[in-house]
């Protein structure tokens, strides 16, 4: 996925859309025993759905659900960008939204699912070491082989459209 150019510009693409409001739920195919979330997510002039999987992180979507639902993901920028590897942001523009979401303390780790690499367009958690994970998430650029080897290091959902993947 070659994630560059306008629409990903460090501070400047921000994230319109909460993530809860356009979700839409939708079966899982086969064995999964549970839903996936999808939501377009507004940037600039484009946007891009990402599926969130609880299947692979109970807990973290959990989060985003929770943090979508209050509008913390309402004109969020995107404040760290490595090309070739991630794209990041979680730090609310607005005071009172990352105090209440910090007075949340941080999540417990998920299992890491099986088969699930590091790959282009995998969204997680940034964490820092066991039960870190808060409120900053990523979305990797390429494949990513050292991702996904520490407990914090679960994926979340995928990018699913409206970016090459």
């Amino acid at each position: 996925m070659a994630m560059s150019g306008p629409q990903f510009r460090p501070l400047v693409g921000f994230l319109v859309a909460a993530i809860l409001v356009a979700a839409t739920a939708a079966p899982v195919p086969a064995a999964a025993p549970t839903l996936v979330c999808k939501t377009t997510v507004q940037v600039d002039d484009s946007s891009f759905t990402i599926e969130l999987r609880p299947d692979w992180a109970p807990a973290g979507v959990e989060r985003v659900l929770g943090m979508a639902k209050s509008g913390f993901f309402e004109q969020l920028p995107f404040f760290r960008m490595l090309p070739n590897f991630l794209v990041q942001f979680g730090i609310s523009t607005s005071a009172e939204k990352q105090r209440h979401w910090q007075s949340q303390g941080n999540i417990r780790d998920d299992p890491r699912p099986a088969g699930v690499p590091f790959t282009d367009g995998i969204l997680s958690f940034a964490g820092y070491g066991t039960d870190s994970r808060s409120t900053h998430l990523f979305i990797t650029l390429g494949s990513q082989p050292g991702l996904g080897h520490r407990q914090w290091e679960v994926p979340v959902g995928r990018v699913v459209s409206g970016m090459p993947v």
